[in-house]
């Protein structure tokens, strides 16, 4: 397995941290699951808890030391999903400028800058795209991005409610590259940063040896 050790990832791995979760809607369409979905799934929240959410699962691969809590501090916000209406349709558009789009929006609702927003209120924030929006090397067809050691993931519609699309690219947030073997960057299938189904509530899945050491 090919792991590359980037710093100490321990102040990201270990502690309580906040995730703000936001649902996009067009007029032309929207993520196929509801704001109770997403809080479901990823919280455990609401009337559509997913027995498996993203929060427990973590909480359970790290021994109780890494906790995911919903934003909070705005009536826009329930249960750590706020909804946002966009008059643009989203397809043909790049997903780096509709998260420019979305990101505008949310600040004119919950105040303050962006630099506010990402780096004081809100540890995460989990982008729910409708379909049609354009990947530079996949097009329509991409499940998912994030920025590493960074605060911002960006996933497609039919994805949203995910439990290894979402665990995975909070790894990435969290500091985490992928799990490769051989020349497969998503090769090694023993952790939730290789290669793994994409299903809703579940497999459930940990990381593998190597990243469980880097995290602590």
């Amino acid at each position: 397995t090919n792991e590359t050790i980037q710093g100490a990832h321990t102040k990201r791995t270990i502690g309580v941290r906040s995730i703000l979760v936001v649902r996009t809607v067009t007029p032309f369409g929207q993520p196929q699951a509801s704001t109770s979905k997403l809080a479901g799934s990823i919280f455990g929240l609401g009337p559509d808890p997913f027995s498996n959410s993203m929060a427990a699962q973590y909480e359970r691969c790290s021994f109780g030391q890494l906790m995911f809590v919903p934003a909070t501090g705005h009536n826009a916000i329930e249960d750590g999903v706020m909804e946002i209406q966009l008059s643009t349709p989203t397809t043909g558009k790049t997903i780096q400028s509709l998260v420019d789009l979305i990101k505008r929006e949310v600040e004119d609702i919950l105040g303050g800058t962006s630099d506010g927003l990402f780096t004081r209120q809100f540890d995460h924030v989990v982008y729910c795209l409708p379909f049609g929006s354009i990947h530079d090397k996949h097009g329509h067809n991409w499940v998912a991005q994030a920025t590493i050691n960074g605060a911002i993931s960006v996933i497609n519609s039919a994805y949203c409610d995910s439990l290894t699309v979402l665990q995975h690219e909070i790894g990435h947030n969290l500091g985490f590259f992928h799990s490769s073997e051989g020349s497969n960057q998503y090769g090694d299938d023993t952790g939730v940063m290789g290669g793994s189904l994409i299903q809703k509530n579940g497999p459930i899945q940990c990381f593998n040896g190597a990243k469980n050491w880097i995290a602590g």
